[in-house]
């Protein structure tokens, strides 16, 4: 009876489903460039930014670029960062051109406008929300392949369908934070990012509510759990009978 229970428990762990999105790049900037912790992405420090202490500090025309290696049919980014200026454009993010085009077009992505998050261009749709300066805050954003999503500190902002425009999220192997356009200082961002998390995968609505600090280290899944508890149960049943 216990082999079949065990047995059972085997086959029960590898028929759960795996999760949707798992922790693909983790950033703590708690060295002295950014690095990615699982090493998987590349950060490019597009200025004179400096890390150190546990964050990334930026000026204007600072920024980081990522390239994630391969390219990332659905993801989520998660970050948390606070900024100097909220006064009129600043950017965030931008998705607009691969890596292999060679750059990123300036006034597109996601930017906060006099601290109000705003997707440009095309009204694809902004926050009611308002930041203000040197205040933290966690964003997320989150493409499942069709449909993108912005979070604010947990909370859903806004959302809209990806469609065919290259400046919104779509399948990539790369990212830019904060660096608009050396020539637009008006629209660029400087501040402080405490961490940076790629998942390789959309996050749910109450995952992204969950990320309010930087992910733990990754356990044993709890498939891998059961499994184990299976083999450890089936190892201590074979030593029994051949006492």
């Amino acid at each position: 009876m216990r082999l079949l229970s065990c047995s059972a428990l085997m086959v029960a762990a590898l028929a759960l489903p795996a999760p949707a999105a798992t922790l693909y790049s983790q950033f703590l900037f708690d060295g002295t460039t950014a690095t990615d912790s699982l090493g998987h992405t590349t950060a490019t420090e597009t200025g004179a930014g400096t890390v150190g202490s546990g964050s990334y500090n930026f000026g204007l025309a600072d920024g980081l670029d990522l390239n994630f290696g391969t390219a990332l049919s659905s993801w989520s980014l998660v970050l948390r960062a606070n900024l100097d200026d909220m006064s009129g454009w600043r950017r965030v993010l931008a998705t607009d051109v691969p890596l292999a085009s060679g750059g990123f077009v300036s006034d597109e992505g996601l930017y906060f406008r006099d601290g109000n998050l705003n997707y440009c261009c095309g009204g694809y749709g902004s926050s009611t929300t308002t930041t203000a300066a040197n205040t933290d805050f966690v964003l997320a954003v989150v493409f499942d392949g069709s449909l993108s999503k912005v979070f604010l500190n947990g909370a859903l902002q806004f959302s809209f369908p990806s469609g065919a425009a290259a400046h919104l999220p779509h399948a990539t192997d790369m990212l830019r934070l904060f660096n608009d356009q050396v020539s637009y200082t008006d629209e660029e961002a400087s501040g402080k990012m405490d961490y940076l998390e790629i998942y390789d995968g959309a996050l749910t609505d109450s995952e992204v509510l969950a990320r309010t600090g930087p992910m733990a280290a990754v356990p044993l899944p709890a498939t891998g759990l059961l499994l184990a508890g299976a083999l450890a149960g089936l190892a201590a049943l074979r030593r029994k009978r051949l006492a």
